[in-house]
């Protein structure tokens, strides 16, 4: 079995287990024998582009979510290895959002749920085939 993973979400996405906390995943990866692990939540959007319901954290708790895997870094460093980071999708013009999200965080990986046009208009929803005008 691999004793890593480097793709859990919080319910911060709207879309994990609402009622987990950070701590309850750390407890429950020490138990499963994990070693390591990295939240990467889905990021957030500084200009709102996904609008779909319950998909990503706000930008309002980027800062929240950053500090309390921080604090669960140094709490449980003597059984698990915490890395933070964000879940995201390479968007033309948004380079700037996605460098700065990556100097704040230690993992960034690629999730393309969605790609859009020149003009910013979504086009394609993958997963579940969703295609806008």
């Amino acid at each position: 079995m691999q004793k890593f993973n480097y793709h859990s979400h919080t319910y911060r996405c709207g879309h994990a287990d609402l009622d987990m906390k950070d701590e309850d995943y750390i407890k429950e990866y020490i138990k499963m024998g994990f070693e390591k692990i990295a939240f990467t939540d889905h990021c957030p959007e500084k200009n709102e582009i996904d609008k779909r319901k319950d998909m990503r954290m706000k930008y309002s708790q980027k800062d929240e979510y950053l500090n309390s895997i921080n604090v669960l870094k140094e709490k449980y460093k003597d059984k698990i290895q915490i890395e933070s980071g964000f879940e995201v999708e390479y968007l033309p013009g948004e380079e700037n959002n996605l460098k700065e999200l990556k100097e704040e965080t230690d993992k960034i990986i690629l999730g393309q749920h969605f790609i859009y046009d020149n003009d910013k208009k979504l086009k394609i929803f993958f997963g579940n085939n969703h295609f806008t005008d």
